[in-house]
Formats: structure tokens, sequence, C-alpha cells
């Protein structure tokens, strides 16, 4: 298998294998072309399908922890009949190599038991490739990290994630253009539409119930289909 690194000079040309088409397409690039100065790496296979990594230096993270001298691993994905080829290894291998040669701590990625919750890795693969949980948060979001040095001192959430609450009434929905799996992904039918009526009503009546709408780095997608 080849693979492909898209950069500021290939992006507009070649696709992105978490949203191939349409408008999260669009949408996904622009964020990535915001992001390749803070040190955003996207790698995928030469073959039409999804298997790629993406990751990014902790700091510039849109994620609510503490790991400096980290990499993140915003998504590491296997699909379809790519799945079972060692491809996640290969790609894997690429990242930690990548961590070595800029002298990093290691590397960290959220995990959650249960199959795409959130779209979330696998914290069972994840644990066979080496990594150690290194915090878990109330609502059993598991913060995971591999260690390159031995002094490596572990990543933690930061209190917002650790104990997340909110102090409105109403729906709070965080959602980013990082991922075109967030926001409504794993409702069922009744309840998208559900919440897209509120959202609605909340824009055209600005009555007293409210689902509340931000942009923020709370919450984001990293998802992982591992072979």
């Amino acid at each position: 298998m080849n693979y492909l690194k898209i950069n500021k000079d290939n992006i507009d040309r070649e696709h992105i294998c978490c949203a191939m088409s349409g408008k999260q397409s669009l949408v996904k690039k622009e964020w990535m072309k915001q992001r390749f100065d803070e040190g955003l790496v996207f790698y995928r296979s030469e073959e039409r399908g999804k298997c790629f990594i993406e990751y990014i230096p902790a700091e510039n993270a849109w994620v609510p922890i503490d790991a400096d001298g980290y990499i993140y691993i915003n998504c590491l994905w296997i699909a379809g009949a790519l799945k079972g080829h060692g491809y996640s290894e290969a790609l894997l291998s690429e990242c930690i190599r990548d961590a070595e040669r800029q002298n990093k701590q290691g590397l960290c990625i959220l995990s959650a038991e249960g199959r795409k919750k959130e779209f979330l890795s696998d914290p069972k693969y994840l644990a066979h490739k080496g990594f150690i949980v290194a915090d878990t948060s109330d609502c059993g979001i598991t913060l995971m990290y591999l260690p390159l040095k031995s002094n490596a001192v572990p990543p933690k959430f930061k209190e917002c994630a650790k104990h997340p609450a909110v102090e409105e009434k109403g729906f709070v929905l965080y959602f980013t253009d990082q991922c075109p799996f967030t926001g409504c992904r794993g409702f069922g039918k009744r309840q998208r539409r559900t919440i897209f009526r509120l959202r609605s009503f909340t824009l055209l009546t600005g009555k007293r119930r409210k689902m509340y709408l931000r942009r923020s780095r709370l919450m984001h997608c990293s998802g992982t289909e591992n072979s």
C-alpha cells in the first residue's frame, strides 16, 4: 500500500477519506488548511477508501487536554475492504517515527468502550499497540498515551472535560468543522428531526425554549476502524 500526505499544495485536488465529496468535504478541507501551519499531518492510502491517520502537536489539538510535548492523534481509521491488511500498523508506525523525529514525549488519543461510541478509538486495540490509560472523564471517555521517553509525564484531561457540566437550560450542542461525523451522529432519525426542529425554532422565534449552538474546542471526533 502506498500512502499520500495531504498538504497545502495538493489538498484542493485530492480527496480526504473521512469526507470524500459534497459540502462536508469542503468544510473539512477549509478547517485543515487553517491547521497545517500548526503542525497538522494527514496521511491517507492512495487507494480510494477510509484509510488514513490525522494528527497534530497536542498543544494545538482541539481537545481539552494537557499534553505538552505529545502528538495527539485526531483520527486513525481503516474501514471496509481495507481492513485486515495491517494498514493501521503502517500508519501508526509513521506517526511514531514522526514523533521521534520531533523529540516528542509520546502519542495520545481519546478512546471509549463500545463500538463507534462518539467515533472514538477502541481501547483494546490501543492497549495491544502499547498505549496506557492516562486519565478518564466522568462520562466514560478515556485518554490513552504511548510514551516514547522513560520520563514522559502522562497527559491528562482539563477539568472542564474530566467533570463535564453545563449551566444553561435546554440543549447544549458542541461542534466543530474538524469532523464531518460530529453533531447528531449516533441519534435515531426521530431524535435528529427533533434536534434540527428545535434549532430552527430557536433561531426563528427566540422564545424561552432554547437550543444553544456553539463552535467550540471542547468536543470532536476521533474515530478508529482498525485492522
